[in-house]
């Protein structure tokens, strides 16, 4: 029988709790380790969060506040006269330098995790609020989709733009990304007509894989602190092993027809046994 496949524990991370946003601006995506990111106006590298209007009118911000302590929820007050446009972003930096600017925040966020809250203004209403665990060097904690879906690592930050794109290829895997050994990545264009090849590696040798290819992106538990599945599996299902380093490719040709341009499907490698091996998953949408 066919099985799902699993991704490794959760157990080192606190999975993301954040309360519905009550004026429809969220946090949506930040990076509390910036090493070799984006660079604020001082040329540094600074931690940062992104917010994301998702309703269809523009919201005021001024006088609103954020923290990274639920205990001292207004520790920062952003400055009168931000607006968020519809479906735009919002970037503060969290750097704990104020003097570089008027959107950098009074705090920093600690990479072994905690928290971040964006707050009424009245000081104590939590509009909304996300906890996290450890995080990795410019490696951003998001949604897979902007403002909606589950909270997942995105190996490709994208401040202040779009998580999705009108075509290509997005890296997101589990948040406790650490244990997965595997990394899936595409080489090629996915356009109609074209051929690309999907690069595993970090497996154990002669390792026997399942690539499951999915019409959605998912995160199921499907081992409560052990195992987590990140992609359906309605498409289809094929074999592939690993060489002696713990490689494998696998080619997939796009057949040729103008209706797929912006289809967009989901592959994750991984193996089941004792303990069950996978890849980080991806997005690929198919581009013109």
């Amino acid at each position: 029988m066919l099985r799902p496949l699993f991704l490794l524990s959760l157990a080192s991370l606190l999975l993301a709790a954040a309360a519905p946003a009550q004026n429809g601006v969220v946090i949506n995506e930040f990076v509390a380790r910036n090493n070799n990111g984006i660079q604020d106006e001082a040329g540094q590298f600074e931690d940062w969060i992104e917010l994301h209007n998702t309703t269809a009118a523009p919201v005021d911000l001024s006088g609103l506040f954020m923290s990274d302590d639920p205990a001292l929820p207004a520790k920062w007050m952003i400055p009168a006269g931000t607006m968020i446009n519809p479906g735009d972003f919002l970037l503060i930096w969290a750097d704990e330098d104020p003097l570089d600017g008027p959107m950098h925040a009074s705090f920093k966020l600690a990479a072994a995790g905690e928290s971040i809250l964006l707050v009424d203004l009245d000081g104590v209403t939590v509009l909304d609020s996300v906890v996290f665990g450890l995080q990795q060097a410019d490696v951003a904690t998001g949604n897979l989709f902007d403002g909606a879906g589950p909270w997942v690592s995105l190996l490709d930050p994208t401040p202040m733009a779009p998580a999705e794109g009108p075509g290509g290829v997005r890296r997101y895997d589990a948040l406790d990304q650490l244990q997965h050994s595997g990394r899936a990545a595409l080489s090629g264009t996915p356009s109609p007509g074209q051929t690309v090849i999907l690069d595993l590696s970090g497996f154990p040798p002669s390792l026997a894989l399942t690539i499951a290819v999915g019409s959605a992106a998912a995160y199921i538990d499907v081992v409560p602190g052990v195992a987590t599945q990140l992609v359906t599996t309605d498409l289809f299902l094929l074999p592939v092993t690993t060489d002696a380093l713990g490689q494998a490719t696998m080619p997939f040709a796009i057949p040729p027809r103008a209706g797929l341009i912006g289809l967009a499907v989901y592959a994750q490698a991984g193996a089941l046994g004792a303990v069950p091996l996978a890849s980080n998953a991806l997005e690929i949408v198919i581009q013109p």
